[in-house]
């Protein structure tokens, strides 16, 4: 999603941009610009992956350039400008915000209607799931992974 925005865009002095791509270490959000042009290579910004229990959000705060592409970006900052790649990433996750509470919520609903049903005749379970929370937050090479705790409660009913 951050590449649409910037994929094939000409950002003047004969720089195009070729692509987007995330993807995270540890706790951390490695972004890979990939331009040609003026400067050709791959310029990297990092940022820290945290999730926010208030928000329920997965956020990617203090995203800045790594030394490596210091050198190539105060030669293309003039064209091409951080703000343009920053607004791009801010786009695609929602300022640097991915809403994960809200598929927790969908989650919830799909899990209480798995524990309210018949399981055959004469045999039915019911309950709810009474917590969701986030343990833990990982990242590898292509997601950034939550570990969800689910309370619930069931109840099997045999006739």
């Amino acid at each position: 999603r951050a590449s649409q925005p910037l994929e094939g865009d000409v950002a003047g002095a004969d720089l195009t941009i070729d692509g987007v791509k995330i993807w995270g270490v540890v706790d951390t959000a490695v972004v890979r610009l990939s331009v040609h042009g003026t400067v050709r290579g791959d310029l990297y910004m990092l940022g820290r992956v945290q999730y926010d229990s208030a928000t329920r959000h997965v956020e990617i705060t203090d995203l800045r350039y790594t030394l490596a592409s210091d050198n190539a970006m105060s030669r293309v900052k003039a064209t091409l400008g951080s703000y343009r790649i920053k607004r791009a990433i801010d786009q695609a996750t929602g300022h640097g915000r991915l809403d994960v509470g809200t598929q927790l919520d969908s989650l919830r609903g799909q899990l209480s209607a798995q524990l309210n049903r018949s399981l055959a005749p004469g045999v039915s379970v019911a309950g709810s799931v009474t917590d969701i929370r986030i343990a833990a937050l990982a990242t590898s090479g292509t997601a950034f992974v939550l570990r969800v705790i689910l309370d619930a409660t069931a109840r099997l009913s045999i006739q």
